[in-house]
């Protein structure tokens, strides 16, 4: 697919997939292929990002919706860190929840977890990346929601990153 460019977080997509099918590069190639035809959207590791870019608007505004006090909480630290001049772009959550989608939550979730994500993912289609991604923001909400500038923000996240890849 000529469409497809190389994009960060491909490398653990394939590491993981020839790992489950066993060195088989063939196999691999097979499943990396449906992966990004057939279950994920158009355009989702595209030169653009478009396909990623709809995802994340989507999340953005599912987080809203179904956890309105964390979201507002990092519209706030967004805002702070403007005034103060330390502005960071794109949104606070963006950062991490676009790791996740682009790497299938292999670079957060323990293996096994990960691998019953994507099984749900290759039975259910890709809103099981949505599900997962706010499923981890409302596991995550409480610690959050003592976080009191975006630097912390991101200190804190680099830390529960580890733990909930150890841990689960």
């Amino acid at each position: 697919n000529k469409s497809v460019g190389y994009c960060q977080g491909l490398n653990m997509l394939a590491a993981l997939i020839l790992q489950v099918m066993q060195g088989s590069q063939s196999a691999t190639v097979k499943v990396m292929i449906y992966l990004i035809e057939g279950v994920l959207p158009e355009s989702y590791f595209a030169n653009n990002l478009r396909g990623l870019s709809v995802d994340m608007a989507v999340f953005r505004d599912l987080l809203k919706l179904k956890l309105p006090e964390l979201s507002r909480h990092l519209d706030h630290l967004q805002q702070d860190s403007k005034d103060s001049g330390t502005s960071y772009e794109p949104p606070l959550c963006d950062v991490f929840t676009m790791q996740w989608f682009l790497t299938i939550f292999s670079n957060c979730l323990p293996q096994g977890t990960v691998l019953r994500v994507w099984d749900l993912m290759f039975l259910e289609g890709d809103q099981i990346l949505l599900r997962t991604a706010l499923a981890i923001w409302q596991n995550l909400s409480e610690r959050m929601m003592s976080v009191r500038s975006a630097d912390e923000f991101y200190s804190i996240m680099a830390v529960l990153t580890r733990e909930m890849l150890e841990f689960g």
